[in-house]
């Protein structure tokens, strides 16, 4: 295949990961990918398969697979021995081993771009944990096409390689990064913009959180003292729905965190009503339904019951969230810490009569009951949690409070439309983000075969958010529109958004790259599925020029998406190979109809497994 059309080309430099999480008091590591593209400056953007809740049984197992041998963590003049022994793979598993051991950490690779010095400069420093400094970080050239006022608030890890000591080590960062592929598409974890290496350390470039971990920053405005507080328990109720839906999200996709704590929790910026943002998966785990894990593992004070018995799934992070919600009310824990600490988690009835339990509400304390229930079959899930009464009125919303809201976003906005799209405009954008570039690129091309009455609500979203009737809408522009719109979304996490729309990386959007981010897809696939299929099949022939009903990898490179940024042209090669590889079902090495159509189906409801962000 020699043309394709120019609409499905675009850029991803994509990975996403968290910040630093300083006062861990355990070893962690963050993301580093196996095959990461080149990258240009920190674009917010989705990482390869990274199609959380769309078609989740299938992409969630798949994503869980274990990595391939890690030989970049061996010296590389040993690597070709290793193949040698691949009939062979007891002695191929002891090999690795010893290699890894007498292998110097400049050695190690991670197949990452090595000019990470070109392209950044060091800011303040702004912390030091027990495995890496994180500072300020600005790009050595701005970003004209997007203007200064677009430009991302960055931060970067510095990780030594040193830290590296084992393919054990190597294998956890392979596993938190498919983890955070996975969650690439929610606000509720911190993006993770860019990874490059040299050979002493790898440096992670990440969203910077300027609020602070949540339980240094409530601690320190005694937030956490009722008494001192009193609206505190409505500000819990904000806290623990952040916290409960991205654990919700963690446990659909087969993802145990087993640290949960207030410290592991970062504020996106110092705003009273800052979402709140998880952080640090290098003890996470994947585990099917029915599986146990056996390790102790995690903070003592946040740890549950079963965790001490050496027998815990999911329910362990429950436990974890009711010591949050416990601590969030009360400011204490439900146990206090010392050399008896295990027995009182085990055995000790836990207080909610004394003050200042005696101030709060029947329904919150209930909550608190049920999280810290010690029989895991009778512990709430994190979905129950956050359908109890306590936590209702905003999950999910009613109609009337839609409208509620609906009407003050359309005051607030001064006659552009308000919470757009039912309210769902967010939720969408999280979707559209959570998708890998082979899905951007082919859906933004069925976007231009759609007729216009099944994309009509964008289209008049459009022309409301381009007020001046132009072919295309500025991202600052549109940043203005989602940050004032009713939304409770910082203007870093909407600059995010936008910059992950802008497929051509001209700083503006046109109405095709518009109406792929924000139209109702499962909508359209459930109630129009010929309308949809016959739109998909077009592209699928438009790609497949040799009309044999086959896309291989060699037809697939011609979607690759391409950036030009003055002398530069970069291809992201692997970005597609790990598409292909998602989208290849059968493993056959090629793509037929309908390996297509299971690619791009996104499941009936997805958009709820996303918080709507909807101010109240």
């Amino acid at each position: 295949m020699k043309a394709i059309p120019s609409a499905l080309r675009r850029s991803t430099p994509l990975v996403r990961s968290r910040p630093d999480s300083s006062t861990s008091q355990r070893r962690c590591f963050l993301v580093v990918p196996d095959h990461h593209p080149p990258q240009q400056q920190a674009d917010a953007a989705v990482t390869p398969g990274a199609s959380a809740f769309v078609n989740n049984s299938s992409q969630a197992s798949s994503s869980r697979k274990p990595p391939g041998l890690q030989y970049g963590s061996i010296r590389k003049s040993w690597r070709g021995f290793m193949d040698q022994l691949k009939p062979f793979p007891k002695l191929q598993h002891m090999a690795l081993e010893a290699a890894s051991f007498f292998t110097k950490p400049e050695e190690l690779e991670f197949n990452l771009p090595r000019n990470f010095l070109d392209k950044y400069k060091l800011g303040d420093k702004l912390g030091e944990g027990a495995f890496g400094e994180v500072y300020c970080v600005l790009p050595m050239q701005q970003d004209t096409a997007r203007g200064s006022e677009l430009q991302l608030d960055l931060a970067v890890k510095i990780v030594p390689k040193s830290r590296v000591v084992s393919r054990k080590d190597y294998a956890a960062l392979k596993q938190e990064g498919r983890m955070m592929v996975l969650l690439g598409g929610t606000l509720n974890v911190v993006h993770f913009f860019g990874a490059y290496e040299d050979d002493e350390n790898v440096y992670l470039v990440m969203e910077r959180c300027v609020g602070g971990d949540a339980s240094t920053r409530l601690s320190g405005e005694k937030e956490l003292d009722l008494t001192a507080n009193p609206k505190q328990e409505e500000r819990a109720k904000m806290y623990m729905r952040d916290i409960l839906h991205v654990v919700w999200q963690c446990h659909l996709l087969r993802i145990l965190h087993r640290d949960l704590k207030l410290e592991n929790f970062l504020f996106a910026d110092k705003k009273e009503d800052s979402p709140l943002k998880l952080t640090d998966f290098g003890g996470a785990a994947f585990l099917e339904e029915g599986e146990f894990l056996h390790e102790v593992h995690g903070t003592p004070l946040y740890t549950a019951p079963e965790v001490l018995k050496h027998k815990y799934a999911y329910p362990s992070d429950l436990w974890s969230c009711g010591v949050i919600l416990y601590r969030l009310l009360s400011g204490r824990f439900p146990f206090e810490s010392g050399a008896l600490l295990d027995e009182r988690i085990l055995h000790e009835e836990i207080d909610l009569e004394s003050p200042p339990w005696t101030g709060i509400s029947d329904e919150a304390k209930d909550l608190v009951r049920q999280l810290l229930e010690r029989d895991v079959s009778k512990r709430l899930t994190a979905e129950q949690a956050l359908k109890h009464s306590w936590l209702r009125p905003s999950a999910p919303l009613s109609p009337g409070a839609l409208t509620t809201a609906s009407a003050a976003a359309k005051e607030a906005t001064k006659g552009i439309a308000g919470p757009a799209l039912n309210g769902t405009l967010v939720q969408r954008l999280q979707l559209y983000r959570s998708l890998n570039s082979l899905q951007h690129a082919v859906l933004n091309e069925v976007t231009r075969l759609l007729p216009l009455a099944t994309k009509q609500d964008v289209v008049v979203l459009f022309s409301e958010v381009s007020r001046d009737g132009s072919e295309s809408v500025g991202l600052e522009e549109f940043a203005a529109y989602v940050t004032s719109g009713g939304y409770r979304l910082t203007r870093g996490e909407a600059i995010g958004f936008l910059r992950n729309l802008d497929l051509d990386g001209d700083g503006l959007l046109s109405l095709d790259e518009f109406c792929a981010a924000l139209l109702d897809w499962p909508q359209l696939q459930s109630q129009q599925p010929d309308e949809f299929a016959k739109c998909a099949n077009q592209v699928f022939d438009i790609v497949d020029q040799d009309k044999d009903g086959l896309l291989t990898l060699e037809d697939i490179a011609e979607l690759t998406p391409f950036q030009q940024s003055g002398k530069h042209s970069h291809s992201f090669r692997n970005d597609l190979d790990r598409c292909f590889q998602y989208t290849d079902r059968s493993g056959r090495g090629c793509i037929d109809k309908d390996d297509f159509k299971h690619m791009l189906h996104i499941a009936d409801g997805a958009y709820g497994h996303f918080p709507r962000r909807l101010r109240l």
